[in-house]
């Protein structure tokens, strides 16, 4: 079993289309680097989310409140689009953001392929090449918070 790992990246729920009940942001932010609880830094290679059209959106990693409709690769990062369910927690989920209290992504992915550099200074720097993305969840804190915004 390929073990699922989780990073949360920072979006803007403003400009969320209400009627559609959709939220879009740059998930996977490019060319970042963040402190994996000071055991080593971790950045994104652009285009390493691949072969992900079928993750979902989740509410904290736990639970599904809907799922991405589409995603794409820009200069920024791995954006997506997802709708979220008319559920009582999709609707709480979604009020949240709205009001602006929840205000971050995080997505789990397996990765795939990696680059290790380990610095002069003892560092360790885990590039992600190549990761699949399982689901990506809204959550109040994260890894890449400054890495992430709602596009539209």
């Amino acid at each position: 079993m390929t073990e699922l790992i989780t990073r949360a990246f920072q979006f803007r729920a403003d400009t969320i289309d209400h009627e559609a009940r959709e939220i879009v942001g740059v998930a996977v932010p490019y060319n970042r680097d963040a402190d994996i609880g000071g055991d080593y830094f971790e950045r994104f290679a652009p285009g390493a989310v691949q072969d992900s059209d079928d993750a979902l959106l989740y509410w904290r990693h736990a639970e599904p409140i809907g799922r991405l409709i589409a995603s794409e690769n820009t200069s920024d990062g791995w954006q997506i689009r997802a709708r979220i369910s008319a559920t009582a927690l999709g609707n709480d989920a979604l009020t949240l953001a709205r009001d602006g209290v929840v205000t971050q992504l995080s997505i789990g992915f397996e990765s795939l392929a990696d680059e290790i550099e380990r610095r002069e200074d003892g560092t360790t720097v885990i590039t992600r090449t190549r990761v699949r993305a399982r689901e990506v969840s809204l959550v109040p804190f994260g890894a890449y918070a400054d890495g992430a915004s709602i596009t539209e």
